[in-house]
């Protein structure tokens, strides 16, 4: 990859990280000096012409806070997070990825569903249809529809289950075509 490519997207992500939303009061939020020294850090090697691996920005944790002290919200920092690991992807030679593909990639790793000993979905079931979505979005394509998945006497929560399928169904509602099913 060329320097001014690892500079351009270096420039972006200082312009991104400026435009974060800070809290002072409220709901938890990303340690502040956490954030800021990640993305130095990574702009500093984006300056220098070297590419982080997606897979250190992917497993990158911040500390939460709820103190006085400001902080990033937590849910713009996981988006910016996101676009990051997408356009490392794509400069390292990988698949150019659908618009929000990463944020959906990162919401299908981090998916916790509550189990039930009264009859959920079946726990082996539903982990292999998460790994096909993580397969194929990390490939540049949309996954298929959301199979029906066997009850079993402990499983997943069934409520949990199905507003995730519900959330994947409306990532790929801008194509009609696109997840019919249960």
């Amino acid at each position: 990859m060329a320097d001014e490519t690892a500079r351009d997207l270096a420039d972006w992500l200082l312009q991104e990280h400026a435009r974060l939303p800070k809290r002072r009061y409220g709901s938890r939020r990303y340690v502040a000096t956490d954030v800021i020294a990640f993305v130095g850090e990574v702009a500093a090697r984006l300056y220098r012409g070297d590419l982080p691996e997606t897979s250190w920005v992917r497993t990158t944790r911040f500390r939460t806070t709820t103190d006085l002290h400001s902080g990033y919200r937590m849910q713009p920092a996981d988006e910016l997070l996101s676009e990051l690991q997408g356009r490392l992807a794509v400069a390292r030679g990988g698949t150019d990825l659908a618009p929000g593909a990463t944020t959906m990639i990162m919401r299908t790793e981090h998916a916790g569903f509550r189990t039930t000993r009264n009859g959920g979905y079946d726990f082996q079931e539903v982990d292999m249809f998460l790994d096909q979505v993580i397969e194929t979005l990390s490939q540049g394509q949309r996954p298929g529809a959301v199979p029906t998945f066997t009850r079993s006497r402990r499983g997943y929560a069934t409520r949990d289950v199905d507003a995730f399928a519900e959330e994947l169904r409306a990532y790929g509602s801008a194509d009609p075509d696109y997840m019919s099913g249960p």
